[in-house]
């Protein structure tokens, strides 16, 4: 049983990418669903105010801008806010943005990698506002609400809202024909967003892979290697983080220390790199370089070295031995 259990997690280990972006898509659908339940309900604007009785599909002289801005709202702002948070939370876009300037010269263009990159980050961010946006066209509401003049039948036999005031209070709607003809037109047009995305994303998948240099095995490897190498740089960098930290507040706190020491440390830090273009992490961490260089200076005189160049033995220097 536990082989078996194994056998499964590793498959499971082998699509971790298709799994990951199922798992976002299913997450921005439900996200979509509770949305639309919560705080959804398209306006209700009178034929006075509209100025018009047409009632046909997509007739832009009776379409009011309240109704056309409400439902174009929910279809394209959540799109783009999903597609913003995709790109900032993918750490390659900010090693090509932190990294633009100080890269070494390549064969390529350094303005062709940068596009190639960009579009391979735009392509994975896109996952989660063309799934908020196919399934609200599936929806339809967001849509049949934009493009429908009167999207509720007031004159419905079973209506209790005989006016637009009273839509607000009613617990069940009855939407008008043109608000259901739009809603199936809508879902159709999900359909074929949903078609085209995957007839877009079949092709473009195959392109990398044909134009790929690694083959099958070695390209699996390289981003297996590319997977681990990241989570135990990550790993180390937490563990070496949390030694220099408590090594600096140890130094710190081992004294009493005076006012201007405290204001010291305590103002805004904006990061900056002392003389020998170390980085300083924190106005605790220049204080601590500051205090060792004085200490050499009391021990060694004039020829003591700068903050940050050697090591003096006590525990506020582990920065500044191996800085980063």
């Amino acid at each position: 049983m536990a082989k078996q259990l194994g056998e499964l997690v590793k498959k499971a280990g082998d699509y971790a990418g298709t799994a990951a972006n199922t798992g976002i898509a299913l997450a921005t659908a439900g996200i979509e669903q509770l949305t639309t339940l919560a705080v959804y309900r398209c306006p209700c604007v009178t034929s006075k105010e509209l100025g018009c009785n047409i009632t046909q599909i997509g007739s832009p002289k009776c379409v009011h801008f309240l109704n056309l801005g409400y439902g174009l709202s929910f279809i394209i702002a959540p799109a783009i806010a999903l597609f913003v948070f995709g790109m900032i939370s993918n750490p390659k876009m900010w090693k090509l943005l932190t990294g633009c300037n100080h890269k070494q010269r390549r064969k390529k263009p350094t303005w062709t990698y940068f596009l190639w990159t960009l579009t391979e980050v735009s392509a994975a961010a896109m996952i989660a506002p063309v799934t908020w946006v196919a399934i609200a066209l599936l929806d339809g509401r967001f849509y049949a609400c934009a493009v429908t003049a009167f999207p509720y039948d007031v004159e419905h036999a079973l209506a209790t809202y005989p006016t637009c005031e009273a839509v607000a209070a009613a617990k069940t709607f009855y939407t008008s024909d043109s608000f259901n003809d739009n809603r199936s037109f809508s879902q159709f047009l999900g359909w074929v967003v949903i078609s085209g995305c995957l007839i877009v994303g079949l092709f473009l998948f195959g392109y990398t892979q044909c134009s790929s240099p690694l083959t099958y095995y070695h390209a699996k490897y390289y981003r297996l290697y590319k997977g681990s190498e990241e989570a135990e740089f990550d790993d180390e960098m937490s563990k070496k983080a949390q030694i220099d930290a408590e090594s600096n507040v140890r130094k710190f706190m081992e004294e009493r220390r005076e006012k201007k020491e405290w204001d010291r440390i305590s103002t805004v830090y904006e990061f900056h790199r002392d003389r020998n273009n170390l980085a300083l992490y924190s106005n605790l961490h220049s204080w601590v370089l500051e205090e060792d260089a004085k200490s050499k200076k009391a021990l060694l005189g004039d020829t003591a070295e700068e903050p940050g160049e050697e090591p003096n033995g006590n525990g506020g220097t582990t920065m500044s031995t191996t800085p980063l």
